[in-house]
């Protein structure tokens, strides 16, 4: 004879189970992201590869963040347009290199990438 525990637990995890799963139907549009910054030379070298066809893109961004007694906020726009240190345009990597004034103080850096498409819609 079955025991009335077990068949209660058996109808509780028979119909705890009907519950529609939801699709996610976001594109991500980031497939890789790479940063370095030489110290020697004092460039900071951005790349980032997308998904999505380039006609799609209207911008691609990497904001630089320090969180110190004086707060430091930099945006990057990225390119793909064979210059600045993109070497093939229209591949759908962006990058950028850029050369700073100043040696970057030592510390912790937070690069947050964004590509927006024309339809408003933006992935980091």
């Amino acid at each position: 004879m079955i025991n009335k525990k077990y068949l209660l637990l058996i109808l509780i995890f028979q119909f705890a189970c009907i519950m529609d799963i939801e699709e996610n139907n976001t594109i991500s549009m980031i497939k890789n992201f790479h940063a370095e910054y030489d110290q020697n030379s004092n460039k900071l070298f951005l790349q980032l590869i997308t998904d999505i066809d380039n006609q799609l893109i209207e911008f691609v961004e990497v904001k630089m963040n320090k969180n110190d007694n004086q707060f430091t906020e930099i945006i990057f726009s990225l390119n793909d347009n064979g210059e600045s240190g993109d070497l093939i345009p229209s591949n759908g990597t962006f990058s950028l290199v850029h050369s700073f004034d100043e040696l970057l103080s030592f510390g912790n850096y937070e690069l947050d990438a964004m590509v927006q498409s024309f339809s408003g819609e933006k992935n980091s």
